[in-house]
């Protein structure tokens, strides 16, 4: 199993431009409060990594997202419960079998209950301007649910970028397009030889939050739309999805090996 991390994680506030509701009543702004719980996940989960080193397999990945905690005034915190109660409030449950479920899944232990409230009552991932593309942000789990999470959400894993952006209010939807084509230029495949796309296995677990259908070619083209319009992986993605006879779209195993730590993206 994982170990405890535990540290204080104070009053939540921010003096920039943006990042407070503008009532002057401290109230996090939308895009303030998911640059928060963004940074707030890439910090616990850097700190166990260190403290704890990469998990061996699947079943030490999961413990240690699930047991990996930090303190909160009311209780405690894990990578789990702040990706499962709040980042992903509105996005779909994982579309992956009963043991998977065990690994994905948010702590067994109480969360803290400000931290249930927060999750219950969150609207930030509304707020958010993700880029429209046939469905996205109106066939996923929650109305506005900003797909680009789920390549924001760097769990430690090698199927996911081993460096992460300080992301910040004033600048969080552009930090997240950036982040999402750095994620797409390494981790989709593209053969235009072969008709061939390859996407990650995020896509293939969550593929709710970016389409209502279940082909995985729409998977594909809504990602492609999601990618910065001068993006060369979505333009690759375009030439082949739009090639005849129609293109073969698969999905690439998932790593549960891990970075030994993860640093800054530049």
């Amino acid at each position: 199993g994982g170990g405890r991390s535990e540290g204080g994680t104070g009053g939540v506030g921010s003096n920039g431009a943006n990042g407070t509701s503008g009532g002057g009543d401290g109230i996090l702004s939308h895009a303030a409060g998911v640059a928060c719980w963004l940074n707030l996940y890439h910090c616990l989960m850097a700190h166990a990594l260190l403290t704890f080193g990469a998990p061996l397999g699947g079943r030490h990945f999961g413990a240690l997202h699930r047991s990996s905690v930090y303190a909160l005034a009311d209780g405690t915190f894990s990578p789990s419960d702040l990706e499962h109660t709040v980042l992903r409030a509105r996005l779909c449950r994982p579309r992956v079998g009963w043991v998977l479920q065990q690994l994905l899944q948010q702590s067994h232990s109480p969360v803290a209950p400000s931290l249930a409230a927060l999750g219950a009552s969150l609207s930030s991932l509304a707020s958010l301007s993700a880029p429209s593309a046939g469905g996205v942000g109106e066939a996923g789990a929650g109305e506005g649910a900003d797909p680009r999470i789920n390549f924001a959400l760097a769990s430690g894993s090698r199927s996911c970028l081993d460096c992460v952006p300080v992301f910040r209010a004033e600048t969080l939807n552009a930090q997240l397009s950036a982040y999402a084509e750095a994620f797409a230029a390494v981790f989709i495949q593209v053969d235009a030889g072969r008709r061939l796309v390859t996407l990650p296995k995020v896509v293939e677990w969550y593929q709710a939050d970016f389409t209502s259908s279940s082909h995985p070619a729409e998977a594909a083209r809504a990602v492609a739309a999601l990618l910065p319009a001068d993006s060369p992986t979505r333009a690759a993605m375009e030439e082949v999805l739009g090639a005849r006879p129609k293109p073969t779209v698969r999905f690439a195993a998932y790593s549960w090996a891990c970075h030994a730590r993860l640093r800054e993206w530049q």
